[in-house]
């Protein structure tokens, strides 16, 4: 008797062990897939940005960013640019020149100065309402924002114009990097 109860115990153990194993097999099939993701993954990051200005989520990756952020940066810089008062010049200018490409700093600032001068020397202000934001070629973030461009001189509108700028960035380690901006036309 004491036999068959333990070869019947002996069967139980042996039907435990097995499944154990057959567990542990499954488990690390798991974490093996797991591990595998997360390799895949770690490679490829994407950052969610709202900054102060810009209206929805947009998608930053390693590789680049979207439409939305493009077309939302494009419109942030041409206000950095074009929203001016002889009290607000220099400052805007001096974050406006954060986002310019190294190569081309010096020619922007160089630029701007000349810019901060005649509008302090001028007493004028100017604000831009943008109306229509294209990008022209997505691949080199290329940016046409066309809008109303009023020019005050003291409290009085001296200019209405209808404008559009080219705006050409370059993309580098995330960020986007203000490489030209150009009046393009002018009505």
């Amino acid at each position: 008797m004491e036999l068959s109860v333990w070869k019947n115990n002996l069967k139980a153990v042996k039907l435990q062990r097995n499944y154990g194993f057959l567990l542990n097999v499954f488990l690390s099939v798991i974490i093996i897939l797991c591990m595998l993701i997360i390799y895949k993954k770690s490679n490829q990051y994407s950052t969610i940005v709202v900054p102060a200005g810009i209206s929805y989520p947009v998608n930053v990756t390693y590789k680049g960013v979207d439409n939305a952020y493009i077309t939302q940066w494009a419109e942030f810089i041409a206000s950095l640019k074009l929203n001016v008062t002889p009290d607000t010049i220099a400052k805007k200018q001096n974050t406006l020149l954060e986002y310019v490409v190294p190569q081309k700093y010096g020619a922007f600032k160089e630029h701007l100065l000349k810019e901060v001068e005649r509008v302090k020397q001028d007493e004028l202000s100017m604000v831009f309402y943008p109306k229509d934001t294209k990008i022209l070629d997505e691949a080199n973030t290329d940016v046409k924002v066309s809008g109303i461009l009023k020019v005050f001189i003291g409290d009085e509108v001296n200019q209405t114009l209808d404008v559009s700028y080219r705006i050409k960035f370059i993309f580098d380690n995330g960020r986007l990097l203000l490489d030209e901006f150009k009046e393009i036309s002018r009505v």
